[in-house]
């Protein structure tokens, strides 16, 4: 699902600092994993209310993508 990131220039290119859903913008407190695939930087983020989410983003179209999402204690693989 392609959703709208505010980011900035972190150490290894674009990092997300908040997010939109519909109308609600859910700020990264924390980036849980970095990982750099062939032309995909994908980001495991948490929001306060506990969520974590995957979020993928394509440097070459400047596209963001929201990968998967779930609850807090969750882990995906």
């Amino acid at each position: 699902m392609r959703i709208s990131v505010r980011s900035r220039a972190g150490r290894y290119g674009k990092e997300p600092c908040s997010f939109c859903l519909g109308r609600c913008e859910l700020y990264v407190i924390d980036i849980l994993e970095r990982r750099e695939l062939t032309g995909v930087n994908r980001f495991h983020v948490r929001v306060p209310d506990g969520r974590c989410f995957v979020i993928r983003h394509q440097p070459s179209t400047d596209r963001w993508e929201l990968a998967a999402v779930y609850g807090p204690g969750q882990r995906t693989r």
